[in-house]
């Protein structure tokens, strides 16, 4: 039986095997509980990815319906190697496809992380305006996170306000980014996100 050990013990070579890719998929799809199904293709789609397989890595992908915003973080991974490849209009599909999915599932600081993350692929990708978007959008989120959530999603989001802010700072978006910084609820977050905002500042400001 397939699990997460035998995933990676397979040799490179068979994972371009038409047989044993379909003897994968034909145990994958006969699991009846969907977070093992989700589980297993996690560890598949980054095997797949690392191996270049795409259309396999988007394959198990999709099958990860338990975990939506898992499935957003391997979008975005398969995006930017398709658009490297030249395949630009099926790396902005799964683009747009995994910012809807993040911005319908999960906690708060979970939707502001995957959009942040999503944001990251973007400035990758050279669509710096579409990532600041991205970004500015997170920061209400993860900021209601803060101030309604329980304690570690409190804690969390506040962790994500500071993502959110460092990415900012970086974009040279630097108001913007002390702003969202000191916006942090937390005293002693707030200190640290502040630091590493003026950190990046000093350090571009010098570098330019």
């Amino acid at each position: 039986m397939i699990n997460r050990d035998t995933i990676e013990r397979i040799p490179t070579e068979k994972l371009h095997d038409p047989d044993m890719l379909a003897s994968i998929e034909r145990e994958v799809l006969a699991l009846t509980d969907e977070d093992d199904r989700s589980d297993l293709c996690y560890s598949l789609a980054t095997r797949f990815i690392t191996e270049g397989n795409l259309e396999r890595a988007e394959f198990f992908t999709r099958l990860m319906e338990t975990w939506p915003i898992e499935r957003t973080w391997f979008l975005g991974d398969i995006a930017v190697k398709l658009w490297r490849s030249g395949q630009t209009e099926h790396a902005l599909q799964l683009l747009n496809e995994a910012i809807s999915t993040a911005r319908t599932n999960g906690s708060e600081w979970q939707r502001a992380e995957a959009l942040s993350k999503l944001a990251t692929h973007l400035i990758e990708l050279r669509q710096s305006a579409q990532a600041i978007s991205l970004l500015r959008e997170a920061v209400p989120i993860a900021q209601l996170g803060e101030e309604q959530g329980a304690l570690q999603d409190s804690l969390d989001s506040a962790s994500v306000i500071q993502e959110l802010a460092e990415k900012l700072a970086l974009a040279g978006e630097y108001e913007e980014a002390q702003d969202v910084a000191n916006s942090i609820k937390h005293a002693v977050r707030q200190g640290r996100a502040a630091r590493a905002v003026q950190i990046i500042i000093d350090s571009n400001l010098s570098a330019g």
